[in-house]
């Protein structure tokens, strides 16, 4: 994932990557990453919890416009 959000970035559009495995994006790290605690297949967090998922992607953006890289 570190790899194409680079080569994304490198044409001009901002982005943020969603992990659950810290170790993993570490060794191939995105410009930005939002580490989160969820399990395999659910980086928003638990299946029908809206408020959580919006409070993810609330997460998600503020990382994305406050952080440089």
């Amino acid at each position: 994932m570190g790899l194409v959000a680079r080569e994304i970035e490198n044409r001009g559009v901002a982005t943020i990557a969603l992990s659950i495995v810290r170790e993993i994006t570490e060794k191939l790290p995105p410009p930005r990453a939002l580490f989160l605690r969820f399990p395999f297949g659910h980086a928003l967090g638990e299946r029908g919890a809206v408020d959580q998922h919006f409070a993810v992607l609330r997460l998600a953006f503020e990382l994305l416009f406050a952080a440089d890289r």
